[in-house]
C-alpha cells in the first residue's frame, strides 16, 4: 500500500493542542502505560535545540536528495536498558508514492531497503532548568542497534485497555502488530510550521518531544475515537525557549488563548501512528 501525504479537513482532525490538552495527554500516558517488571508508570521528554534538530534533518534531505515538501520525520518507539522510553529517528521522502507499507506495517521503500531508526536521541551532560528541575538535554547520534530498543519495548511494556477504570486495572502487553511502533510527522507542513509560528526573541528555541496519548485511531475510518482498544503510544511536540539564565520555558498558551497563527502557542500531536495508519501521512 503506498504512503501518501494528504491534507485533512482542519474541522475534523486538528493536529494541534492547547496547553491543557497537551498536559492531559502527557498525564494520560503516565497513567495508562507502564513497564511490567516493576509496574512503574512511563513517560519521557526529549529536549533538543531546534537548530541542531533542523540542521540534522536538512543534511539528511540533502544526502537523500529529498525535497523539503515531501519529507517525513519518523519517530521509532523503544525502551532502553534503564527501562526509559528510547526514541529512534529517521528521515525519508514520500515522492510519487515510492514508499510502501508492507510486511506487517514495516515501512519499506520501493528499492527494497527497510526504513530503520538510523539515529537516536541521546542524553548528554548539558543541563537546563525545566519545570522546576534540572534536566539533561539531548543530542542526535547514529543508532548502533536499530531494532533492539523496539524489541525490548514489546517485551516489557503494557498499556491500559478499555474500559479505563482505575478501580479495575486492565493492563495488557503491547503487541507489535496492534500497537504503534512508529509516529510519522510531515516535516514542512507540521514540524517546520510549528517553529515558524513560535518565533522567539532573546531565547534559543528547543524542540520538546513528549510521550503522549489521547486518542484511539480507528484503522478503517481513520477517525480518532475512544474505543475498546484503549489508547495508543504517540508523541507530541512543542517549542520551548532557553533564556540567558539557562531556564527552558514552554511556549504554550494557557487555556483558550486566542491563536492568531496556526500552531502559535500550541503543541502538535497525532501525526500518524503506524500501525494502524501506515498508508497516509496526514497534516
Amino acid at each position: 500500500m503506498p504512503i501518501r501525504l494528504s491534507a485533512d479537513d482542519k474541522n475534523k482532525a486538528v493536529p494541534d493542542l492547547s496547553r491543557v490538552e497537551y498536559m492531559n495527554g502527557v498525564s494520560n500516558f503516565q497513567r495508562l502505560f507502564r513497564e511490567k517488571v516493576s509496574n512503574q508508570p512511563m513517560g519521557s521528554k526529549i529536549l533538543v535545540p531546534w537548530d541542531i534538530f533542523k540542521a540534522h534533518v536538512i543534511q539528511r534531505l540533502k544526502d537523500l536528495h529529498i525535497s523539503s515538501e515531501k519529507a517525513v520525520i519518523a519517530f521509532f518507539i523503544g525502551l532502553d536498558a534503564d527501562l526509559k522510553v528510547k526514541t529512534g529517528l529517521s528521515v525519508f521522502g514520500v515522492e510519487n508514492d515510492i514508499v510502501e507499507g508492507v510486511d506487517n506495517n514495516i515501512l519499506i521503500p520501493s528499492n527494497g531497503q527497510r526504513i530503520e531508526p538510523q539515529f537516536e536521541f541521546e542524553e548528554i551532560s548539558t543541563m537546563v532548568n525545566y519545570n522546576g528541575a534540572s534536566e539533561r538535554t539531548h543530542a542526535i547520534s547514529a543508532s548502533t542497534s536499530p531494532w533492539k530498543y523496539a524489541s525490548d519495548y514489546f517485551s516489557i511494556v503494557q498499556r491500559h485497555r478499555a474500559p479505563i477504570n482505575p478501580a479495575t486495572p486492565n493492563f495488557q502487553d503491547v503487541h507489535p502488530h496492534e500497537d504503534a511502533r512508529i509516529v510519522l510527522f510531515p516535516w514542512e507542513k507540521e514540524v517546520v510550521a510549528l517553529e515558524r509560528a513560535n518565533p522567539l526573541i532573546g531565547k534559543r528555541p528547543y524542540l520538546i518531544i513528549s510521550d503522549y496519548t489521547s486518542f484511539v485511531i480507528n484503522g478503517a475510518t481513520r477517525v480518532r475515537v475512544n474505543g475498546a482498544n484503549g489508547y495508543y503510544h504517540s508523541k507530541a511536540m512543542h517549542i520551548g525557549g532557553l533564556d540567558n539564565l539557562n531556564s527552558l520555558t514552554d511556549e504554550l498558551n494557557v487555556g483558550s488563548a486566542v491563536v492568531l497563527t496556526y500552531f502559535q502557542g500550541r503543541a502538535i500531536d497525532y501525526g500518524n501512528l503506524c500501525p494502524p495508519l501506515c498508508d497516509h501521512v496526514r497534516f
